[in-house]
C-alpha cells in the first residue's frame, strides 16, 4: 500500500513539477487536474488505513488526527505560497510545493504498511447493497455540502482578500492561515462544551 500510495503522491510532484514549464491556463490547468487525482487516491486510502490499523475505541481519534492534514496543508500554503510568489514568482512557489510533495511521496512509501486484513466473510444470500437505502445517499450529500463551502473559503480566499479587498498577498495568506488554526480551536472547543465527560 505505502509503495502504491507513494506513486499517487509522486505523480502529483511531477505534474506540479511539470506546472513549471507549461504556459497557458489550460495546460496549467490539466497539471493541476493530474497533480489532484494523484493526491486524492491517498486520500481515499487514509482512511483505510486508520480502519485497519486502529479498533473501534481509538479510531475516533486517529480519524480526527488524519482529518487535520487538510487545514494544516491550508495554512501552511497560505503561509508560504505568496510570500514565494510575490519574491521568486509563481514557478517558484510551485516548485516549492512540488518538493514538499515528493519528499512526503518518499516517506509514505518507506514508512506507510498495510494493515493486517481479517478474514473474509462469505456474504449471506440475499443481502443487499446499504446503497439502495436512500440514507447512506443522504449522508454523502450532506457530508460533501459541508465540505464543498470549507474548501472553496480555503482555496480562493487569498485571492478574494487580495483582488477585491486589495490586501497585500502575504498578509492575505497570513490571515488565511490564522482563520485555519481558529476553526480548529472552535471545533474543538465544541466537542468539549456537547461532550464534557470526553
Amino acid at each position: 500500500m505505502g509503495r502504491t500510495r507513494g506513486a499517487g503522491l509522486g505523480l502529483s510532484a511531477v505534474a506540479l513539477a511539470g506546472s513549471t514549464l507549461v504556459r497557458g491556463p489550460a495546460a496549467t490547468g490539466v497539471m493541476f487536474a493530474l497533480a489532484g487525482a494523484g493526491g486524492g487516491s491517498v486520500a481515499a486510502a487514509s482512511g483505510r488505513v486508520v480502519l485497519g490499523w486502529f479498533d473501534a475505541r481509538q479510531r475516533g481519534l486517529a480519524m480526527g488526527i488524519r482529518q487535520t492534514s487538510t487545514p494544516l496543508g491550508m495554512a501552511l500554503s497560505a503561509l508560504t505560497f505568496p510570500p514565494l510568489a510575490s519574491h521568486y514568482g509563481i514557478p517558484a512557489a510551485l516548485a516549492f510545493v512540488a518538493v514538499l510533495t515528493g519528499l512526503v511521496a518518499v516517506l509514505v512509501a518507506a514508512f506507510l504498511l498495510n494493515p493486517p486484513r481479517a478474514a473474509v466473510r462469505p456474504a449471506r444470500r440475499g443481502s443487499a447493497s446499504p446503497y439502495r437505502d436512500a440514507t447512506l445517499w443522504q449522508l454523502h450529500g450532506a457530508s460533501a455540502l459541508l465540505v464543498w463551502p470549507q474548501i472553496t473559503v480555503g482555496a480562493f480566499g487569498v485571492v478574494l482578500l487580495g483582488d477585491v479587498y486589495q490586501w497585500r498577498p502575504t498578509a492575505a495568506g497570513q490571515f488565511m492561515a490564522a482563520k485555519q488554526g481558529t476553526r480548529r480551536y472552535h471545533r474543538h472547543r465544541c466537542r468539549t462544551l456537547v461532550r464534557p465527560d470526553r
